[in-house]
């Protein structure tokens, strides 16, 4: 995690690992600071505009299934599939090194 600390915080915050986690960690192995701020500014904003995504889609709750608009909905699954790849490309290509 030193050694590619941008990558690898990069990746973990592409991933979802909870963010206590993985601060902690990167605080317990000292690594760079600003690499560290400069992937958790990254890798948390495709999963925050998923999220945030997901819940505008839903347009009306009545109290039994929600009312989902499905562009707004596809929208936010493809940006969640896209920082699921991404994660994959960058611990490959940081496998490879």
């Amino acid at each position: 995690m030193r050694d590619n600390s941008f990558e690898t915080v990069m990746i973990m915050r592409f991933i979802f690992l909870p963010y206590d986690a993985v601060s902690y960690l990167a605080g317990f192995l000292t690594i760079q600071f600003w690499p560290f701020i400069l992937a958790t500014a990254l890798g948390s904003v495709p999963g925050t505009i998923a999220f945030v995504g997901f819940g505008a889609s839903i347009e009306s709750f009545t109290g039994v299934v929600p009312s989902i608009n499905p562009v707004t909905f596809a929208v936010s699954v493809g940006i969640f599939i896209v920082s699921i790849v991404l994660s994959r490309f960058f611990k490959n290509r940081e496998g490879k090194k």
